[in-house]
């Protein structure tokens, strides 16, 4: 578990330093699926807990929660994240004030 939670720690400081945003949250998408095929569901919530604010996060126009919404889209299809997570990632974007 802590080998996720630092893979995606370490992929959100590289959103500091990059513009190509869309790649790196497909990172994070794809670090879910690896441990939600993985770890327990109590180890996953926990991988998750990190992982939400990264694929949150510099989401500030329609094109951003466009990708945003494609890789959760994803997610949600391959039953790795419920509607509810779906939403609250969603919610907590900078451009959620303008939904």
């Amino acid at each position: 578990m802590n080998s996720y939670i630092l893979d995606i720690e370490n992929i959100l400081t590289q959103m500091n330093e990059t513009e190509d945003l869309f790649s790196l949250k497909k990172q994070v998408a794809e670090k879910l699926k690896e441990a939600h095929a993985k770890l327990s569901s109590q180890d996953f919530g926990e991988v998750l807990s990190v992982a939400e604010p990264a694929l949150s996060k510099n989401c500030g126009c329609h094109e951003d929660l466009e990708q945003l919404e494609s890789i959760l889209d994803n997610l949600s299809e391959s039953s790795i994240i419920e509607d509810s997570v779906y939403k609250r990632i969603v919610e907590s974007t900078a451009c959620n004030r303008w939904l």
